[in-house]
């Protein structure tokens, strides 16, 4: 959960007044504690929601992911985004991802 000040154009959700939000009445609360005065007056919720993954070990993720690659199921532009979906919100970015970390690791191979 993040406090957001707006975006100017972007669409949001109304909080009244009359009624405030317990969850951003509670971190303005924690926040005036240590930060007086830090929250905007406009200040939105944002909740980022996820599924409950299994419990896999980091060796176990990465079998999965080969796995899936090998059986063609996954790209490796899959295994990237789904080891960081925020880092890469759509295919075009994880594949210009993958080309820089090849572009690298061959300028890495050259001899000197």
């Amino acid at each position: 959960m993040s406090i957001q000040a707006p975006t100017p154009g972007a669409p949001r959700a109304s909080v009244s007044n009359a009624s405030p939000d317990p969850v951003l009445t509670g971190a303005e609360a924690v926040v005036n504690t240590h930060r007086p005065g830090t929250i905007p007056e406009d200040a939105t919720i944002a909740v980022d929601f996820a599924e409950l993954q299994d419990s896999l070990t980091e060796a176990e993720q990465l079998a999965n992911t080969r796995d899936k690659i090998d059986l063609g199921l996954w790209s490796p532009a899959d295994a990237l985004m789904a080891l960081n979906p925020d880092g890469f919100p759509d295919r075009a970015a994880a594949m210009r991802e993958l080309q820089s970390r090849r572009d690298e690791s061959a300028a890495l191979a050259l001899p000197l």
